[in-house]
Parts: C-alpha cells; structure tokens; sequence
C-alpha cells in the first residue's frame, strides 16, 4: 500500500493523499486537523465511495474511502482498497474499520482541549453504481432502484422508465426492516444482503444519502437534452450556425487551458 501511494502522489491531481498507510483513517484526520474544529461544537462526516482504475494498462482497480467535514472545503482519505477486481467482492469486510472507527468517534466524541465535540454522520454521497453497491441495493436499471420512493418502473425502448407519478416515500425504518423486498440485493440462495452501512449509529439509509447529482442531471438529463440539440429530430435542432459558434468558444477555452498549464510548467 506504501507503494502504491507514493507512485500516485508523484503524479497530478493526487498531492492530497498520505505519503504512508499509517496515515490514513479517520481520527488520524481529526488529530491533524483540529484547527477545523475552533468555531464548531459538533463534527458533522461526509464520506464518499467510488472506484477507479490505477493503471492504464492494467484491470487494476483502488477504491478509496474518502472523507470531509460539513462545510470544510478539503477532502481528506479514510482508507484505499486496491483490487484486481472491478469492486470490493465483501462489502463488509471493506467497510468494516471504516464503521467500527466511525461508530467509537460517535460514541466517545472527538476530545479537542479538553472539549468533547459530538460527532455524527451528516450524508453519504456516491454515484448511482457505487451507491447501489454500498447499500446493497437495485442497480439505476432496475424496476424498483428509486432511492426515494417506491415506485416501480417499466421497460420502454431499451430502456427503464418510471411514471409520472410518485410513489409512497421511503423512510429509514422502513429500509432497515427491508419492507421493500423487491428494493434490495439479494444472494445466490434468495436471501435478503443486509448493507454494513446500517450498522452506523444514526445513520439514515434514506436521509442521509442525497441524490447523485452528476449522473442524474449533468449525465442524465442534461446529456439527454445536448444530444436532442445536436443531433437529434430537426424540430429541436440547433442550427448549425450556432452549433459551430458553440465548438469555436469551446475550443478556444480549451487552448486558453492548456496555454495555462503549460506557462505554469515552464
């Protein structure tokens, strides 16, 4: 793991990580960081999930736990799961230290001179796929995927659909009583997986995980109606004119970026 860090922090975009594996872990955070905590009298926890490749050439995969306090604009890193597998294959198992060291902070609180601030969960924030894996629930594909309510979908060009209307809101209690049988992953044997992350100490599984804002809009709809403009039926159509004002002001905010970086190397 060692290694692994150091050859990504010698590369762009990765200077916020730990030069050490004894670095990582959340108290370890809070212990480097209790300028943060001057104006607060709580801790409230924001973690994120997702995986991505480490190499180029190889399936490698790391999946790192990342964390950051409400309102506190930095990101630091809880813990890295380095796989040849796509996603962690025990979900437990991979969350396991995270929930135990998160559970101990909400319990005992964090002390800071002679100060015992209370620390909580505030939300949970991943994208759809690893979202589902995390709570082991329906992928975005499915019938019943609706994080927020019950409603059930249907199969239309290739694609899934849900109605209009809105379903019966989902509540954190009905999540961990699993009432929603057909909402939640199951085993080879039928059997319902109960999801590590209800073992946090007041924790919602509904309210305290928001929706993916990036693939919903910005890769859901907003990508939708871009192709519709581009190149879709010439009712709604831009015409080309605009469309190649559009990729020149592109361009140009393009080069004007790497003129940038390239000035800043030099």
């Amino acid at each position: 793991m060692d290694g692994l860090l150091k050859i990504l922090k010698r590369h762009g975009g990765h200077e916020y990580l730990p030069s050490s594996s004894l670095e990582l872990g959340l108290f370890t955070f809070l212990e480097k960081s209790k300028s943060y905590h001057l104006e607060n009298e709580s801790i409230d926890l924001m973690f994120n999930i997702d995986g991505l490749p480490s190499s180029h050439l190889l399936h490698n995969e790391i999946w790192p736990i990342l964390g950051s306090i409400f309102k506190v604009n930095y990101v630091f890193v809880i813990g890295i799961y380095h796989s040849p597998l796509k996603k962690p294959t025990d979900i437990s198992a991979y969350l396991e230290d995270f929930i135990k060291e998160v559970n101990n902070l909400i319990i005992n609180g964090f002390t800071y001179e002679e100060n015992c601030l209370a620390v909580k969960v505030h939300c949970f924030c991943a994208d759809v796929p690893a979202k589902a894996s995390m709570l082991c629930i329906k992928g975005h594909s499915g019938y019943n995927s609706c994080t927020k309510c019950n409603v059930i979908g249907y199969h239309k060009e290739r694609r899934t659909c849900f109605p209009h209307i809105i379903g019966e809101k989902r509540t954190d209690q009905n999540f961990k009583e699993h009432i929603d049988y057909e909402y939640h992953s199951k085993d080879q044997n039928g059997m319902l997986i109960q999801s590590p992350l209800e073992n946090i100490i007041g924790f919602g599984m509904v309210t305290n995980v928001p929706l993916d804002y990036q693939n919903l809009l910005c890769l859901g709809i907003v990508k939708k109606l871009l192709s519709a403009w581009w190149a879709g039926d010439s009712r709604h159509r831009i015409p080309l004119r605009f469309r190649k004002l559009v990729s020149f002001k592109l361009l140009g905010i393009r080069n004007n970026r790497y003129s940038s970086r390239v000035s800043k190397k030099t």
